[in-house]
């Protein structure tokens, strides 16, 4: 009984951490429901090497690119 249950939350934790990717033309397309304008995301995203990117990463470029 305890063997389910902890394989239960280590499932529940397993799928907490898989974030959803999405194409960076669809980040650029949508960049006003973001919060962002859309030039930002363009230059964010100037130089990034992946086709998809998490929502989490697209922050993580878009506060690096303000930085600069």
């Amino acid at each position: 009984m305890a063997k389910k249950n902890v394989e239960k939350k280590e499932n529940e934790a397993v799928q907490e951490r898989v974030e959803e990717l999405y194409d960076k033309q669809d980040f650029i397309d949508n960049a006003k429901e973001l919060g962002y304008e859309r030039y930002i995301v363009v230059g964010a995203l100037f130089d990034c090497d992946k086709d998809r990117l998490s929502k989490k990463e697209l922050d993580n470029l878009v506060n690096k690119f303000l930085r600069k």
